[in-house]
């Protein structure tokens, strides 16, 4: 049902998760080097998602954060030179991104993708946010499947409207999956939450509704951003308004 509502591209499959926070552990789990070498490389732009760096404290890899420019974009030439300095097992790239929101320039993240595939590494699309957004991955990798045996896609029913019933999927090369699909716990879902899961995608366009009016509530903080000394980051893609506050200056002790 997941596959069908995903629309995978040929060559693919999925994997579920206790929500996309197993799955983010797991992969770090897949990376990580036990042989008492040094330590596996995780790469993320940053402010990103908090289980990123989490995940890889926990798997003893090395996390190592790009800053994003300041209107929270891609910072690409810095992302560059860190897959090619460190040659990263993982890369994550959260599109939209939590917690800004933001969709990154695709160009910028093609390239980005590109290199750590020429890096050896596994680049990982987190699209948890995206009932949301108006794209997906999946269309490039469908385009260019050649190009994306390295890559893997994330989601999870959460932002879908499901937050409770923990449900994430993880979908990629059926050579690739089948391979992280090994350290899967067994019994990682129980029968209630797929029930729930596969309930819902029967009503998906109810959830998809949900999502536009969540949408518009957030796009009517914008004026509030505007009457404030903050300048609100546009186009935003989540259930939020982000701003950037500009920082004060110390008053005189």
């Amino acid at each position: 049902a997941l596959a069908r509502h995903a629309r995978l591209p040929e060559g693919w499959a999925l994997m579920l998760g206790n929500g996309s926070d197993e799955l983010i552990t797991l992969l770090a789990l897949c990376c990580s080097r036990q042989d008492g070498e040094q330590p596996a490389a995780m790469l993320a732009p940053m402010p990103s998602f908090v289980m990123y760096p989490l995940a890889a404290h926990l798997h003893h890899m090395d996390f190592h954060a790009v800053p994003l420019r300041p209107d929270f974009q891609l910072d690409e030439a810095a992302m560059l030179a860190a897959i090619e300095s460190l040659r990263p097992a993982l890369l994550w790239l959260s599109h939209p991104n939590n917690p800004t929101g933001t969709l990154w320039d695709e160009a910028a993240m093609a390239r980005l993708i590109e290199a750590q595939g020429r890096a050896g590494g596994i680049a990982v699309i987190d699209e948890a946010y995206q009932p949301f957004a108006a794209r997906t991955w999946l269309d490039a990798a469908r385009q260019r499947p050649a190009e994306h045996a390295h890559v893997l896609v994330m989601r999870t029913l959460s932002k879908f409207g499901l937050a409770g019933v923990r449900v994430g999927y993880l979908m990629g090369d059926e050579r690739l999956i089948s391979q992280i699909d090994k350290a899967r716990p067994p019994y990682n879902l129980g029968s209630l939450n797929i029930e729930c899961a596969l309930f819902a995608l029967e009503h998906a366009s109810v959830f998809d509704e949900q999502a536009r009016l969540f949408a518009r509530s957030a796009s009517a903080c914008k004026p509030v951003c505007t009457a404030c000394p903050a300048r609100a980051l546009t186009p935003v893609r989540a259930t939020w308004c982000c701003c950037a506050w500009p920082l004060r200056a110390r008053p005189p002790a």
